[in-house]
């Protein structure tokens, strides 16, 4: 190369692309670790004070940090959202609608936190239906695993009779439902009492599914309501 000749780039920095590896139902596969992660894996077991308890306190962490909690499905139509954290009332602009709970960050600590709890929240909360429209889409974006980690769901009479048909239809959604609430202001809007509703099922699923019906004279179910536009992890 002469004095003359324009002095060579440098050569592009190599970026490393690190492959995600999914399981067919949809979730992240986190049983191989990959070669970089090793030494944070070795790390965290040996210094974390949560990785190195027992699995059976761990476990009991995790459901207390993320159960026990009513989860309201719902769809803002307006501007601005407004979230209702046990009557501390935030105002969110449409842009963040997606509101993140921080007890869901644990998923994001570390590879054995999230195989350890990524369903944890569907299985342990009570997931609640009064829109048939935000039900269509949060259910679009749910992965088959954490449809099926479902097991307790409170739904409006109204949006089995309009959005989705059946209630059969509603209930096949989720494979391993345990308990189903109706919410019922007014009983003409069942097209089967609680019975027929609960009978048609089990036969449908061969298994055992409680069917909770609770009119405007019921009692109140279940905790404190902690509500969130939608719950995405």
């Amino acid at each position: 190369m002469s004095a003359n000749d324009p002095p060579e780039e440098p050569p592009a920095p190599v970026e490393h692309v690190h492959t995600v590896h999914f399981h067919e139902n949809g979730l992240v596969n986190v049983r191989k670790t990959p070669e970089h992660l090793v030494p944070i894996m070795h790390r965290n077991i040996t210094e974390s004070s949560l990785l190195r308890l027992p699995p059976e306190l761990r476990n009991r962490i995790y459901e207390y940090a993320l159960g026990g909690m009513n989860i309201n499905i719902d769809y803002g139509y307006l501007d601005w959202v407004v979230i209702d954290k046990l009557h501390n009332y935030d105002i969110y602009p449409m842009d963040n609608a997606i509101i993140w709970n921080t007890n869901y960050s644990l998923f994001h600590v570390c590879r054995q936190v999230y195989s350890e709890t990524c369903l944890l929240a569907y299985k342990l909360n009570t997931f609640i239906v009064s829109d048939d429209l935000g039900l269509s889409m949060w259910v679009h974006m749910r992965k088959q695993a954490q449809l099926d980690a479902i097991r307790t769901v409170r739904v409006s009479s109204c949006v089995l009779n309009t959005g989705w048909g059946p209630w059969e239809d509603f209930v096949d959604m989720f494979s391993r439902l345990e308990t189903l609430v109706l919410e019922c202001h007014d009983r003409h809007y069942l097209k089967a009492g609680p019975g027929d509703i609960q009978a048609g099922v089990n036969k449908r699923q061969g298994g055992d599914l409680e069917v909770i019906v609770l009119t405007d004279e019921s009692k109140h179910y279940g905790p404190t309501w902690r509500r969130f536009c939608y719950l995405c992890v």
